[in-house]
C-alpha cells in the first residue's frame, strides 16, 4: 500500500508569514525524503473542501495530510504541529526511546510516505 503525504497551501497567502510557514513544510517533508503532492486551496476546491472537513481548519494554511491511495486520509497537523516534529527529530536519541516522544516525530509519522 502506497502512502503520500498532501499539503494543502494557498496559492495567494495573504500574509508573508503564512507563505513563508508554507516553504518550510515543504522543505521540511523534502529534507526527510517524505513523498508528498501539495494540493492548492485555490485551484482545487473540491479536494480543499474535502480536506478541510477532514482536520476541521478553514482558510489556514498550509495544512498536512497523509492518504493511503484507498481513499483514507489523516490529517497530521498545521504549520505549528509540523514544526514541533521537526524540534522532536533534533533531540537526544535517548531521549526519543520514550514511546510518547517518538510516536510525534516527523520519521515516525510519515514512516510509510518515505520510499
Amino acid at each position: 500500500m502506497s502512502h503520500t503525504a498532501l499539503v494543502l497551501v494557498t496559492s495567494t497567502p495573504p500574509t508573508q508569514t503564512q507563505e513563508d510557514n508554507q516553504r518550510k513544510v515543504i522543505t521540511w517533508l523534502q529534507a526527510k525524503k517524505v513523498s508528498y503532492k501539495e494540493v492548492d486551496a485555490v485551484q482545487d476546491k473540491g479536494v480543499r473542501e474535502e480536506l478541510t472537513t477532514i482536520s476541521q481548519l478553514k482558510g489556514k494554511y498550509p495544512q498536512v495530510f497523509v492518504t493511503d491511495n484507498e481513499s483514507s486520509t489523516k490529517f497530521i497537523g498545521d504549520f505549528d504541529a509540523i514544526q514541533e516534529m521537526v524540534e522532536l527529530e533534533g533531540l537526544d536519541q535517548e531521549f526519543l526511546k520514550n514511546p510518547d516522544i517518538a510516536s510525534k516525530t516527523m520519521k515516525e509519522i510519515f514512516k510509510f510516505c518515505i520510499p
